[in-house]
């Protein structure tokens, strides 16, 4: 299929008929059960959408290790360990992102796009580890809230190629 016959929609597939009956309306049910009919996304929702995932992915890796960081200070091990395993899901997704699109741009074996992928998102992480460690240490704070963003913007757009990459594929 060329690309200018894409489509982008999502298959929904009605639920089977039952043998108890239907509370609703003969108007309200849908024509011909046993059909699947297309919901189609705006594209304008699809890349508004899309955008946003990847820019929130490096914000909730960020928010994921101050959190962790502050209830762990806080003596609050169970909940700590709950913000840390959720942290480390967005860690792993994130990563997967930034390993496809930093091989699909560099063309780089798989195992060094992961490992690149592992240093940017990690040092992040590290980053606001560092700052809840050494909270007064204004000089370390700068150079650690200059990778933050550097590293979380440079994150942001690779997520955002491999969310493009992934959307190319599917059609």
């Amino acid at each position: 299929m060329n690309s200018a016959t894409k489509s982008n929609t999502l298959t929904v597939v009605p639920a089977r008929k039952t043998s108890r009956p239907s509370s609703t309306s003969k108007r309200n049910r849908t024509s011909g059960a046993g059909r699947a009919r297309q919901a189609t996304i705006p594209d304008g929702l699809r890349v508004t959408l899309t955008y946003a995932m990847a820019a929130v992915m490096p914000l909730l890796s960020v928010a994921g290790a101050r959190l962790t960081g502050t209830l762990v200070r806080a003596d609050a091990w169970f909940v700590a360990s709950v913000a840390g395993v959720v942290a480390l899901t967005i860690f792993a997704v994130s990563l997967s992102h930034v390993a496809q699109a930093v091989r699909a741009l560099t063309k780089a074996p798989l195992a060094h796009s992961r490992a690149l992928a592992m240093a940017f998102d990690g040092a992040i992480i590290a980053a606001e580890l560092t700052m809840g460690a050494l909270p007064n240490d204004v000089g370390l704070a700068r150079v650690c809230i200059a990778l933050m963003v550097g590293m979380g913007l440079l994150t942001a757009l690779l997520n955002l190629c491999a969310f493009k990459l992934h959307a190319a594929t599917q059609h």
